[in-house]
Parts: C-alpha cells; structure tokens; sequence
C-alpha cells in the first residue's frame, strides 16, 4: 500500500513538471510569433492579400515590363499603396552617365541607380510632365543591380516590409559570401522566402504572411517567379505575369489582349512600349469590370499607375543601369491612348 502511495505521488508530481514545461514552451512561442507576425488575425491577413494593389508583366525581346496599379487612399496603413513623400531621390543624384537624363524626353524612361525601395514621381496633374515631389513605392524593390533582380510585393504592409527586408539581407549575405556574384529570381525564391513562408505556415500559433510576391530576373535568362501565402511557387514561362487583386480577372483580360495584338512566346514585343500597352489595358479592362471605372477621373485613374522596365544583359550593358521607370510624359500619352482604346473599342 506504502509502495503504491508513492507511486502516486511521483507520477502527480511529474506531471505536473510537465504541464508547467508545455505551458513555458507555449508563451515562449507566442512570443517568438509575435515578433515575426505583427498580426495573428489569419482572416485579416488573407483578405488583405488581395487588396489595394494589382501588379503586371509582360515580356519583350529584351526586357520585361511591369506595371502596378494601387489605391492611393492612405487611411488604411495595413495594406500596400504607395508611399507619398518630399524625399531626395537617388535619381536625382550625379551619375556617370549625365545623357541618360538629358535624353529622358527622347527616350521615356529615368533610370533607377540604386537597390532599395523605387522612388516613382507623383503626377499632380494629368498632363503634368515633370514633378519635383517623389513617392516610394512599397510595391516595387530592387534587390540587385547586376542582374537586375526586382520583387514586387502586394497585401499585408507590415509582412511585405519584413519579408522585403529579409529578401535584402539575404541577397547581401550572398554577394558576402560569393564575392558578388549574381542571385537570379529562382535563387532568392528558392533560398529565402520560400521556406520562410511556408515555415510560418507550418508553425504552431503563427498564421500565413499575408502577401503576394513577384520576383523578376534578366540574368542568364528572363524569369518571372510568383509566391502566394503558402509558400507555393510558380515559374511563368508564357508572355505575363500577375499578382495581387483581381487576379482572375487580369488573367481573362491579358489574354484578351494579347490575343488581339497578336503576342506569343513565338512573337514577343519588340518595344517595351507596346508591352506597357499590353499592361495598361489588361488593368483598365479589370478596373472597368470589378468597379465602375467610367466614374473616376481619368487623372485618378493614372495616378494609380506605376510602370518599370527591367532590361535584359545587353540593354543593360548599353545603359549603364538595371531597369528604368516610365516617365509621366510618356505615361500619360499611353495610358490616354489604352483608355479611349477600353472604352470605345477604336484605336
């Protein structure tokens, strides 16, 4: 009787030791998932994976142009827009090659020089050319200039930025430890954020990063990669690319046009302005469905819109820089050309 008493009372207490571990493991957890996850709301999170930002690619020859469309009401910091903001743009800075601005109006487009966010110009009026105010866009990020590795974000603000962040770090430890030697879409897909979204996942108490994510590379090769919140990945191997809302329905117009200009993998734009084209009617055509476009002033209409080139090893070579975005003359004169295209059907 003795002998089973104290049987009892070891067995009591080890389970008592363990519930106290389980329950420190668990706040330890939670603590650590906290930090990582900024909200723990999974619906929030995956409703704001669709929101406020669509993004588009199309393949030319020798580049690849993507065109994003976002909201720029900013009352709600939770989902991604653009960032307005009198800054010092790294464009505005000397550069060794002083024609490349002096040619800006022969050639439509202002070269991005440095890695980080990309700063576009804010279009205080329609048909004003040239605005000293500048955003940054949290859309669009150059990772490398070399092989003009670019991501491309929408959904959740908050994990778009840590997930950006980790991206860079990641691209830098690499040039590090390899002596600067090119990262490719597939890489930094593959590495980092692949396994760091569908780790969390798969981890207790966490929920999905909230995002869609694009990366593009023009080094060996044209790549465009895209990541959805579980960590899935897909390598696109046709003319375009899409994410963020409305999806379904950028795909239905995008092959809509491309099949009306007559674009294939056999037969890729050879101008990067038709394929900006391309872009710009595939998101007017979703705007027109999903809401009553007809309504907006075509001037909100366009500042919603940002365009970037990203040029292949030759056109690098030959310019000096990675990618270039579109300038607001040349912006403005496409997107009135695609608008009264959508809405009248004549061109």
């Amino acid at each position: 009787m003795a002998s089973f008493f104290r049987m009892f009372i070891i067995s009591a207490i080890l389970m008592i030791l363990v519930i106290e571990t389980r329950a420190i493991s668990t706040t330890s957890s939670e603590v650590k998932d906290f930090s990582l996850y900024p909200v723990k709301n999974l619906e929030a999170s995956l409703s704001a994976s669709s929101s406020q930002a669509s993004v588009v690619a199309v393949k030319c020859t020798n580049c690849i142009v993507v065109v994003s469309m976002s909201a720029q009401d900013q009352s709600c910091n939770l989902t991604l827009a653009d960032q307005r903001g009198d800054i010092d743009p790294p464009l505005e800075t000397t550069h060794s090659s002083q024609r490349q601005y002096e040619d800006e109006d022969e050639t439509g487009l202002i070269p991005v020089l440095s890695r980080g966010p990309i700063c576009t110009k804010i279009r205080e009026s329609a048909r004003e050319k040239v605005s000293k105010n500048m955003r940054t866009s949290r859309i669009m990020h150059l990772l490398q200039e070399t092989s003009g590795l670019t991501l491309f974000t929408t959904g959740f603000a908050s994990d778009a930025q840590h997930l950006v962040r980790f991206a860079a770090a990641h691209v830098s430890e690499y040039e590090h430890i390899y002596g600067g030697t090119m990262m490719d879409a597939k890489g930094i897909m593959q590495d980092a954020l692949v396994p760091r979204m569908a780790g969390a996942t798969m981890t207790g108490g966490s929920r999905p990063f909230g995002v869609q994510m694009m990366a593009i590379s023009t080094s060996p090769s044209l790549q465009m990669i895209t990541l959805d919140p579980s960590g899935n990945m897909r390598y696109w191997y046709g003319v375009g690319a899409f994410i963020g809302k409305d999806s379904h329905r950028i795909k239905k117009h995008l092959l809509e046009v491309l099949e009306d200009e007559k674009i294939t993998t056999q037969s890729l734009p050879k101008s990067w302005k038709t394929a900006l084209d391309v872009c710009i009617r595939s998101l007017l055509k979703t705007a027109e469905e999903s809401q009553n476009m007809r309504k907006t002033p075509m001037n909100e209409i366009l500042a919603e819109l940002d365009a970037l080139v990203i040029f292949d090893n030759d056109l690098r070579y030959e310019a000096g820089y990675p990618c270039a975005i579109v300038d607001e003359n040349t912006m403005f004169q496409a997107f009135e050309k695609c608008y009264k295209l959508c809405s009248t059907g004549k061109r």
